[in-house]
Order: structure tokens, then sequence, then C-alpha cells
């Protein structure tokens, strides 16, 4: 049988800064839609860069990656600065974690597999 994980050690599972932005956002605010780039992702929460949110607003965000289904998940603006915007994850179920999970890895998958054919030498 499968070992249970609790929320903490879901948090403290794989986060990592996605230079290549290949996860984006779609959020939807009373104002309206608006694209953002995912700067860092977690099950708990993002780090979206693009036009500014207002602190502590209620939005719905929409992840998308080249692979795979999209996930979308309510949140809460934990703080905005400029162009970037943390935002905080509510009523996460365990199977939007772990698809949020899965689409994060799948993009380190893919950078690692880009960054291994770029180093790697070239015969001709």
């Amino acid at each position: 049988m499968p070992k249970q994980t609790t929320m903490d050690e879901r948090r403290r599972a794989v986060r990592r800064v996605l230079a290549s932005q290949e996860i984006r956002a779609i959020v939807r605010t009373r104002q309206g839609l608006a694209e953002y780039a995912v700067a860092n992702l977690g099950p708990g929460g993002a780090l979206l860069v693009g036009p500014p949110l207002r602190p502590h607003a209620l939005v719905e965000v929409v992840l998308r990656a080249p692979s795979g289904p999209p996930v979308r998940v309510l949140g809460r603006v934990a703080h905005a600065r400029e162009a970037e915007a943390g935002v905080s994850f509510l009523h996460r179920s365990d199977e939007t974690e772990d698809r949020i999970q899965s689409m994060l890895l799948d993009a380190l998958e893919r950078e690692r597999g880009r960054s291994m054919a770029a180093s790697a030498p070239r015969t001709e």
C-alpha cells in the first residue's frame, strides 16, 4: 500500500524557477482575462509574470503546459509588485496537487532534455 503524504510534504516537494517559461497561466479576475508566464510553480501556488494583479484579489487560474490537460484552480493574490504576483492556491484537492506536480515535473524533464542536447558534443 502506498504511503500517504501530508499537505506539508506536498508543499515541500519539487518547486523550481521555470526559466523556459513553458507553463503559462490564464487568469480570470473581475476585470477580465489575462495571460501570464509562470516563473515559479508548486502545488501551493505560483509566481506569475504579466499584467498587474491586485493584492488579496480572488482569481481563477488555468495552468497550461505543452503536454497534458490544463489545470484549473482558485487562488488569492498573496503579494503583487509591478508585473509579478504571487498567487496562493485555495481549495486544492490531492488530485489537483498531483496534476500540478506532474505538469511541473514534465516541464523540468523537457528543460533537462534540451540542456543535455545543447551540451552534447557535435559530430560532423
